[in-house]
């Protein structure tokens, strides 16, 4: 069995085109033992300093939060070369993505009184993350920037939890994001997050929305075709009320999500807290009591056939009295933009989700800021984009004459199974050059390419004449 360092390795739970999550043991003294969760950077990524360096960002980051609703971060190691690894608490559960994927396949949905306790619980987090200080008491201002359901976990002891704050912002952090660069699930950003402002949390706080929104219709609120419509549509299409999808959702309870889902970051609560304390004062108003017991008894019965693989691979520990080599079989899912989700991702015994449309997790290089350049000096910041601009908002790109991007697509990796992937590159103006791992397309902007995924990343340029 493979080591690093103090843990053995046990199985993987998930891979993507960055990492992979392995299930691990910890052994101590006198017999301790501790199941936890590796991540570790692949090996084709670990001499990318950039990539090395957000990883490490991420532990540090993620060590300095202790909640009971965020994954704990135990241990950040190497193997001795390259690869470095963060090991972290194990949750044996369901991301809400897998809750909603397997709600609308038996054509049901979640009480509306369990949303409400889920992303209050979430809410919670979030505030504590937000709100965090560090040893000097000076705020640490952490805006998770990804809040979606494949980032928020319901574990079968009913606790929920929020995961990975890979791409999480902190005013500390050494590595700054480049003004403009654009990170998370398109159809969960709030509208300021896509037009590159500053954000706070209330920028969490509207992602939750969505996730609250979603949960409670059984639908998708700003999925579309399209990542050019989807950010579109956050930015222009008022959210339909919960109700008319379901008529049975309380009114003051639809009122309280529509409030966090507000375009104009003002208009909402002020922060997390805020949201969680309506949430709880609704479900006080109504005497609905939500334990952890009867989420837990909600997912496993959702969820029969993992909980029943979980004992079988338990029972199998007990009986060899170690945890022997045939546990360590690939069972890797991809989630999204093909990337583990978090540490929960894939359960010992899981059955794949239904396939659908990739959530592209990443696009880069300059966007529009508020203080953009051709705006009146004391104008205030506009909310609505045209079609042009949302255009160019989805390639991460505005080209001017002569100006040449360059940019790197990092979420092409998935295994050589998965069909192609679509880049969809527009530019303003139109007619721009656009090379594909140093080949000219034949087609100019605007254009839509297959590119074959693999275990590389690609480097997309865009040229305009002159």
């Amino acid at each position: 069995m493979e080591h690093l360092g103090k843990y053995r390795l046990l199985k993987r739970l998930a891979m993507g085109g960055m990492a992979e999550i392995l299930l691990a043991r910890q052994k101590g003294a006198q017999g301790f033992e501790k199941l936890v969760v590796v991540k570790r950077i692949l090996p084709h990524l670990a001499e990318n300093p950039e990539f090395v360096t957000m990883f490490l960002d991420e532990a540090r980051l993620a060590a300095q939060l202790n909640h009971p609703g965020i994954v704990q971060i135990f241990d950040l190691g190497h193997d001795g070369g390259s690869q470095y690894f963060i090991a972290m608490e194990y949750v044996h559960g369901e991301n809400l993505r897998a809750v909603q994927r397997r709600l609308s396949k038996k054509q049901r949905h979640l009480p509306v009184e369990m949303v409400a306790r889920i992303i209050a619980r979430a809410a919670e987090a979030l505030h504590y993350a937000h709100t965090k200080k560090d040893r000097k008491g000076k705020p640490l201002n952490i805006v998770h920037r990804d809040v979606s359901p494949q980032n928020i976990l319901v574990s079968y002891e009913g606790q929920v939890k929020v995961v990975d704050f890979g791409i999480a912002k902190a005013a500390s952090q050494m590595r700054e994001t480049r003004t403009g660069v654009l990170k998370g699930k398109y159809a969960y950003m709030s509208p300021e997050q896509i037009e590159g402002m500053p954000l706070d949390g209330r920028s969490d706080e509207f992602a939750l929305a969505v996730v609250a929104w979603e949960l409670l219709t059984g639908q998708r609120l700003y999925h579309r075709d399209s990542e050019v419509q989807t950010l579109r549509a956050i930015g222009n299409e008022p959210p339909p009320p919960p109700r008319t999808l379901r008529p049975e959702i309380p009114e003051d309870l639809e009122a309280i999500v529509l409030k966090a889902l507000a375009k104009e970051r003002d208009d909402r609560f002020p922060d997390c807290a805020a949201f969680q304390h309506q949430l709880e004062a609704w479900l006080a108003a109504t005497g609905a009591l939500v334990t952890p017991q009867r989420i837990g008894e909600m997912l496993a019965e959702l969820f029969p056939e993992r909980v029943e693989a979980w004992q079988e691979i338990a029972e199998e520990i007990e009986g060899e009295g170690s945890w022997g080599s045939k546990l360590f079989e690939d069972r890797s899912e991809l989630f999204g933009d093909g990337t583990p989700s978090h540490t929960g991702a894939s359960r010992p015994g899981a059955v794949p989700s239904p396939p659908e449309r990739s959530e592209p997790s990443l696009s880069v290089l300059e966007l529009p800021t508020a203080a953009s350049p051709s705006a009146p000096a004391g104008a205030p910041a506009q909310r609505r984009f045209g079609p042009g601009a949302y255009a160019a908002l989805a390639a991460g790109l505005f080209l001017g004459i002569g100006l040449l991007v360059v940019l790197l697509v990092r979420g092409l990796s998935a295994p050589p199974a998965s069909p192609p992937a679509i880049l969809e590159v527009r530019s303003r103006p139109p007619g721009a050059r656009v090379y594909v791992d140093g080949r000219l397309l034949e087609e100019r902007t605007p254009l839509a390419e297959s590119i074959e995924r693999g275990s590389h990343q690609s480097e997309v340029r865009v040229e305009a004449p002159g």
